[in-house]
């Protein structure tokens, strides 16, 4: 709008010329003409007020003819109350009704949540981690500085390397077959062509701590005349403990052998069909529960023929067990007797537990004098060894008496340190109380019948193995827990 203009007003309040509908002046706010009707107002929200100006404002131009009337106040008021009542009664009537609370409410509640603005990152330098130097103590690569777990490796490998020292010098210790007086635990195994080469003991998992080294030899056709004083076997008689009544759990040797490494005695007549005395895959044996508990186990069998063989053996123990026939390492646990000398040169190397199975003799009495002289060779090269002589166990006994026998005890004979020489025990016991007593020996759960035995065959035969320890900590009996493979003994 030019100046000058026949439509152009004055603001009363500075004089700044006005178009005839400008409501304000652009110069100094005031308004002009009469208000117009606020829709909020009608409502009943009141506006903030409006400073007039000191002056009486122009009258309001005359409406232009034809111009729409603009409802006063309280019509506009009423109109506006009415549409919301109608929407409310429409979205009653439409929608969903309320919900008792919020929990029962279909709709899902969002929560808004405007993270914060992350930290600018640090502008502070840092050097470059600085390379290890390369002792040429391990080929396996060592952790970056920013691995939080190398920090971890190196206590655990300084922690490791002090405590094999404090505890165990093996290459010291069995060199000459002579324990040491601490020498009653086993390291993790290494390689003896190069003992230095050793991965950092935070990737390697720890040998099982072997807590005592058993020898079984199971012999057969033999009854508990040949422990007599008269035997060939005196001498060995005098040297250790005697279960005089040591009796068979059955007629045959394969349900003996059962009986002694799986705690089951068959009900079949297992000489008439050895086929129905195999227990089949799943039956856990003595052998199993070491192998899972990380301790080794050999079977030193005489006959090759009879090593892991598709066919059963009476007198092979590890054949009536189809879960220990059909083992991978079978090859490597059931060996020529020839491997003995390795295993018992050094204390690291020999089984927790050694059974042996010697060519049978051909009959009775002949039969004693031929075993008496391979069977003293056998038992003086264990008595001999490093772990014999810390924490070493030795059981010879009969599987079956000879055929035609009368029934009577077989008898058995236990050699340790821990065992009084010359002494003879008249408590009966059998197979399976000797399985008990292993398993005591071993911190194993007991299996089958040796679950229900209250006496083991080795309960009072034993010396403690600490001038603290008593009977009842070597064999808690009768009380053991079921929910576990190895116990604290």
């Amino acid at each position: 709008m030019t100046p000058g203009s026949s439509t152009a007003a004055a603001c009363s309040a500075c004089g700044s010329p006005l178009h005839a509908d400008q409501r304000y002046c652009l110069r100094c706010g005031a308004r002009h003409g009469a208000p117009r009707v606020d829709p909020l107002e009608a409502l009943g929200f009141p506006l903030a007020a409006v400073a007039e100006p000191a002056s009486a404002p122009e009258e309001a131009p005359a409406a232009p003819a034809g111009a729409r009337r603009v409802p006063s106040r309280r019509v506009a008021a009423g109109l506006a109350a009415a549409t919301l009542a109608l929407g409310v009664v429409a979205g009653a009537a439409l929608g969903p009704g309320p919900s008792p609370s919020v929990a029962a409410a279909p709709q899902r509640l969002v929560a808004l949540v405007v993270p914060s603005a992350a930290p600018p990152p640090a502008t502070t330098t840092q050097d470059p981690p600085t390379e290890p130097e390369d002792d040429g103590s391990s080929d396996t690569p060592s952790a970056s500085e920013d691995d939080p777990s190398s920090d971890d490796a190196a206590s655990a490998s300084d922690d490791s390397s002090s405590t094999t020292d404090d505890t165990t010098d093996t290459s010291a210790g069995d060199t000459d077959d002579t324990p040491a007086d601490d020498d009653t635990t086993t390291t993790p195994a290494a390689s003896d062509d190069d003992a230095s080469s050793t991965s950092p003991s935070s990737t390697t998992t720890p040998a099982a701590t072997v807590p005592a080294h058993v020898f079984l030899i199971s012999l057969t056709g033999l009854d508990a005349t040949a422990f007599a004083p008269a035997s060939p076997l005196a001498d060995l008689v005098a040297q250790g403990t005697l279960l005089s009544n040591y009796t068979a759990a059955a007629p045959s040797a394969a349900a003996n052998e059962i009986a002694l490494l799986g705690g089951q005695v068959p009900t079949a007549d297992c000489n008439a069909d050895l086929a129905a005395c195999v227990l089949p895959a799943g039956e856990t044996s003595l052998p199993d529960q070491l192998a899972t508990d990380a301790l080794t186990w050999h079977a030193y069998v005489a006959d090759p023929a009879q090593r892991c063989a598709p066919t059963p053996s009476a007198r092979v123990a590890v054949s009536l067990f189809t879960t220990l026939a059909s083992r991978k390492d079978c090859a490597s646990n059931v060996v020529d007797p020839a491997t003995l000398d390795a295993d018992l040169a050094k204390k690291t190397k020999t089984p927790a537990l050694s059974l042996f199975v010697p060519a049978p003799p051909e009959d009775g009495s002949a039969g004693l004098d031929a075993v008496s002289a391979p069977l003293h060779a056998l038992v003086a090269k264990i008595t001999a060894s490093a772990a014999y002589k810390a924490d070493g166990i030795l059981v010879v006994t009969s599987d079956a008496q000879a055929p035609g026998a009368a029934p009577g005890p077989l008898g058995a004979l236990v050699l340790s340190p821990r065992a009084t020489a010359a002494r003879t025990v008249d408590a009966a016991t059998g197979p399976v109380a000797l399985l008990r007593s292993l398993e005591d020996l071993f911190g194993l759960d007991p299996l089958g019948a040796a679950a229900q035995v209250t006496a083991p065959a080795l309960d009072g035969v034993l010396a403690p193995p600490v001038a603290t320890a008593s009977a009842a900590s070597i064999f808690p009996h009768p009380s053991h827990p079921t929910n576990t493979t190895r116990r604290s003994t």
